[in-house]
């Protein structure tokens, strides 16, 4: 069964000041940057597999907290090319079925320090000779690619504008398993207040996995970030996806997953 890192649709709902006022609300990570962050992902899928005595249901949840600093070592244009991540503490739990473990484990990133950076169009790490390619999916120079899609004007509470479909694309392949080829993704300015704008996406992928299997992706997300301090404080995305194999659905999942940031300036 080919596996995906992905994500039910979000119940986004927002109230829309009636202030006209606009926003530049790009992101930028200038070097010397420093940031503390915490991501606490819970990952639930259930997999049907197809079988001549009938189909079979597993239920899987996987919850996964990392808390990390951030120092930004080199960047262009605002986005970072080298960064220096310190794990304090990075720890899953499991769950299959009705039984959770009784306490979370330690990954081997726990207490580890490594550097990324990016090179041609992968990334490399040094310090993480020991850690498997697995432990290091999840850890990126950015916290999600959808960054790369803010708008450079200025904008105001209900404007929406698409997403380049083939840079977020190839963003994403870079992270996954599933070859994704195709993407719908719509950007809404929801919210404005001081300090904090709230952008809400629609995603609808499709894709092929590693095994040849159709694959489609549904979600709903948002940023919230800071206009004036160009920052990303908080991440949330809801998602559903499917596999498809012979024009039968094979294996089905979801992911609740939610990042915050607080930055201290050198």
């Amino acid at each position: 069964m080919a596996s995906l890192s992905l994500s039910f649709p979000l119940s986004l709902s927002f109230s829309l000041p009636l202030s006209q006022e606009k926003a530049v609300i790009s992101v930028d990570w200038p070097k010397d940057s420093v940031v503390d962050g915490e991501a606490a992902e819970t990952r639930r899928a259930t997999i049907e597999v197809e079988k001549l005595e009938g189909a079979r249901k597993v239920e899987r949840v996987a919850k996964t907290t990392r808390r990390f600093t951030d120092t930004v070592l080199a960047a262009r244009e605002g986005r970072p090319t080298k960064v220096e991540r310190r794990f304090t503490s990075f720890t899953r739990e499991e769950v299959e079925g009705p039984r959770l473990r009784d306490m979370p484990l330690k990954r081997p990133l726990d207490g580890k320090t490594i550097v990324m950076m990016r090179k041609g169009d992968g990334m490399v790490y040094e310090g993480a000779d020991d850690i498997d390619a697995s432990e290091l999916s999840a850890e990126h120079l950015r916290p999600d690619p959808l960054l790369a899609s803010l708008p450079v004007r200025a904008v105001g509470v209900g404007d929406t504008w698409n997403v380049d479909e083939k840079d977020y694309l190839a963003e994403l392949n870079k992270r996954t398993t599933t070859k994704w080829t195709k993407a719908d993704i719509t950007a809404t300015l929801a919210k404005l207040d001081t300090g904090a704008a709230t952008v809400a996406y629609r995603i609808k992928l499709s894709g092929t996995t590693d095994r040849g299997e159709s694959a489609s992706f549904m979600a709903d997300a948002r940023h919230i970030i800071d206009p004036g301090k160009k920052r990303l404080l908080y991440f949330a995305m809801e998602a559903s996806y499917s596999i498809e194999a012979d024009k039968r659905r094979i294996c089905m999942g979801s992911i609740v997953s939610s990042s915050m940031w607080t930055w201290k300036d050198k």
